[in-house]
C-alpha cells in the first residue's frame, strides 16, 4: 500500500501542475474568425517597399487551447503590385495572463500575383479579450518568399477578433 501511495503522489502532482489553469478554460471558445489590417516592408532586389494589405482570419484551438491552427486570407499591395496572400500557421500560446494571450507562430505562406511564390513565415504576437468573445489581436510576421521573386517581409497586423 506505502509502494503504491509513494509511486501515485508523484504521478498526480505532475497531473495536478499540468492541467489546465481553469475549469473556466476548457469550455472556452475554441474557434475565432477576425478582420485583420496589416502593414510593413518587403526587401527585394537590394530594395525596400512599403507593405499594406486586408485580411480574414479563421483560427481553431486543440488541446485545451495548448495548439492553434490558424488560416489567413490577405489582400496585399506593395511596391504597385496587388497580390493574393495565403497563410496557414500552427501556433503555440506562451502564457495567458487574464484577458491578454501571448504565442508564438511558424507556418507557410503563398502569394499570388503575376508570378506564385512559396515561403515560409514565423510569428510572435497577443491577443487582448475585452469580453468573453470580442478581442484584438496584435502581431509581427517574418516572412520568406522563394520563387522567381525571393523577397523578405516584416509585417505587423492588427486583427479585430470574434471567437465562438
Amino acid at each position: 500500500m506505502r509502494r503504491h501511495l509513494r509511486l501515485s503522489l508523484p504521478i498526480l502532482a505532475l497531473l495536478a501542475v499540468s492541467a489546465p489553469p481553469a475549469l473556466a478554460e476548457e469550455h472556452s471558445p475554441r474557434n475565432t474568425l477576425g478582420l485583420r489590417v496589416l502593414g510593413g516592408t518587403a526587401f527585394e532586389d537590394h530594395h525596400a517597399d512599403g507593405v499594406m494589405g486586408l485580411g480574414l482570419t479563421a483560427e481553431r484551438a486543440f488541446l485545451d487551447h495548448h495548439l492553434e491552427l490558424e488560416l489567413v486570407g490577405a489582400w496585399v499591395r506593395h511596391g504597385g503590385h496587388d497580390a493574393g496572400n495565403g497563410e496557414l500557421v500552427l501556433k503555440l500560446p506562451l502564457a495567458r495572463w487574464g484577458p491578454v494571450d501571448l504565442f508564438v507562430g511558424a507556418g507557410g505562406v503563398v502569394s499570388v500575383s503575376e508570378h506564385t511564390s512559396l515561403g515560409v513565415l514565423a510569428d510572435l504576437g497577443s491577443r487582448v479579450w475585452a469580453s468573453d468573445h470580442w478581442g484584438l489581436g496584435l502581431e509581427v510576421d517574418y516572412i520568406r518568399l522563394l520563387g522567381d521573386h525571393d523577397s523578405t517581409a516584416i509585417e505587423g497586423a492588427l486583427d479585430v477578433l470574434y471567437r465562438f
